[in-house]
């Protein structure tokens, strides 16, 4: 299975979209962060190719044991799994950190 990058920065922004609000609460304004993050490294300009080249290195860590052929496959296999979500988030907001401390 070939993984694409952009179906992983596509997860991650699901993923970052559906705890955006808890993450908020919990964390004031993490979560936010977090999503801004993720557009961030949506942008094809500047840094943000080299940045998501190391999401997508990270996330796939992660996931690497799942199978899957589609976005939407993979998003649905994530979102099924507390364990699978919580750890891609935890990746997420150790990003948002350093990209905040830069």
């Amino acid at each position: 299975m070939t993984i694409m990058v952009e179906d992983i920065m596509k997860l991650l922004s699901s993923l970052s979209g559906e705890r955006k609000m808890k993450a908020a609460v919990k964390h004031s304004g993490q979560g936010a962060l977090v999503t801004g993050v993720v557009a961030f490294i949506g942008d094809h300009n500047g840094a943000a190719p080299a940045e998501q080249q190391r999401l997508f290195n990270e996330a796939t860590a992660i996931i690497r044991y799942l199978e899957w052929t589609q976005t939407v496959q993979l998003t649905t296999l994530v979102m099924g799994s507390e364990a699978l979500q919580q750890q891609l988030l935890a990746m997420l907001e150790l990003r948002a950190e350093i990209q905040y401390d830069h």
